[in-house]
């Protein structure tokens, strides 16, 4: 992440916090040449700190080439998330598209608070596919910079226990859940995981939240990603083909937004819904009328009553589709076809996660 560094850190040598600004500075240097973080500040800030920092073999040199740089070493215009180190009474802000967390020096003086940001997932395979989206992002901006952050397992629905962990520890977190939308039209659930970590706040400390505008996950992968799994089964086979009867039509793009992959659409799911349940009947509907050899020349009402709500109105994927394709993400991957809806959500949620794991290339400082 880009740690920028203001003038309110520049005290005389005889106040009371010129140690610790010392010790919080360096701590933050020491990710910086670790390649851990960016370090970025105020022109005036850089020089005093380089004279300060003069004997030091080891942080000086880094100091040096910001303050001999500095004309090009700024904030990159491809970077709208950041952190602002100050002296005093920190106070978020958002300006024109960028985001800045202002944070007390004080924090830093603990160097497990300056480690690579932690990533908090409900599964860690799900990794696979934010690297994926992350090195994709990259290429497509042409952007040039190290990523740098640590996987935390979020233990699915015990994820807002683990973010609060982290928030009370003080270490600095970026936590993704999914929203678990089954249609448009649907809210998240004000009881649900996603709903729970949004309304966390780290009060003095570093905390983000996000979620896709998406069921989960599994809905931003390629659909040649999942064309490449092995389907010979029968069930399977006949599951993919129910599959391939949504992403072929006009509302290709409405439909797999929201679909449950691992679930399909089952009549208990439409019949719990308690706010919106006419327009889940609706994309329910719409789900079905892509398949008529599903329908068996019935209406969707005469289709839809005959079921139990333990029965599938309309079959799952699979149940188990990323920790399958490790083995695609072992070789070498072909280049994702993507969705236009997977296209932009992918470009959001990297545009937050490029910022929040930007790190220094690992070239020399000297």
């Amino acid at each position: 992440m880009l740690i920028y560094l203001t003038n309110s850190l520049i005290v005389d040598p005889k106040d009371s916090s010129y140690n610790n600004i010392r010790i919080a500075i360096r701590n933050i240097a020491w990710a910086v040449i670790e390649s851990k973080h960016i370090l970025r500040g105020d022109y005036e800030v850089l020089c005093s700190m380089r004279d300060i920092f003069k004997s030091d073999i080891d942080i000086y040199p880094l100091l040096k080439k910001l303050c001999l740089e500095y004309s090009t070493h700024t904030i990159s215009s491809e970077i709208h998330h950041y952190v602002e180190v100050v002296k005093d009474s920190p106070v978020n802000r958002e300006n024109d598209g960028y985001f800045v967390t202002q944070v007390s020096y004080k924090y830093f003086l603990d160097s497990l608070k300056v480690q690579p940001m932690n990533f908090i997932l409900e599964d860690e395979d799900d990794d696979i596919i934010y690297n994926l989206i992350i090195n994709w992002y990259i290429k497509e901006k042409n952007i040039n910079t190290n990523i740098s952050y640590a996987i935390v397992h979020g233990g699915g629905g015990n994820i807002i226990d683990v973010a609060k962990r982290y928030i009370k520890d003080g270490n600095m977190a970026v936590c993704i859940t999914d929203p678990d939308l089954h249609f448009p039209e649907q809210k998240i659930k004000s009881d649900s995981s996603c709903a729970k970590c949004a309304r966390l706040c780290a009060t003095g400390g570093i905390y983000y939240h996000y979620y896709p505008n998406v069921h989960e996950i599994e809905n931003l992968i390629p659909l040649n990603y999942i064309d490449s799994l092995d389907w010979h089964l029968k069930q399977n086979e006949l599951d993919k083909a129910a599959f391939d009867k949504l992403r072929n039509g006009a509302t290709s793009e409405k439909i797999l937004q929201f679909f449950d992959y691992k679930e399909g659409i089952k009549k208990k799911s439409i019949e719990e819904e308690t706010e919106r349940k006419a327009e889940y009947y609706e994309y329910a509907k719409l789900c079905c009328e892509q398949n008529i050899e599903l329908l068996d020349g019935q209406e969707f009402d005469e289709y839809y009553q005959k079921f139990d709500n333990k029965d599938y109105v309309y079959p799952r994927l699979k149940k188990r589709i990323i920790p399958d394709l490790k083995t695609l993400f072992a070789g070498m991957l072909p280049k994702p076809h993507l969705m236009n809806f997977q296209k932009e959500e992918w470009t959001k949620m990297a545009d937050l996660l490029v910022d929040l794991f930007c790190a220094r290339n690992k070239e020399s400082l000297l």
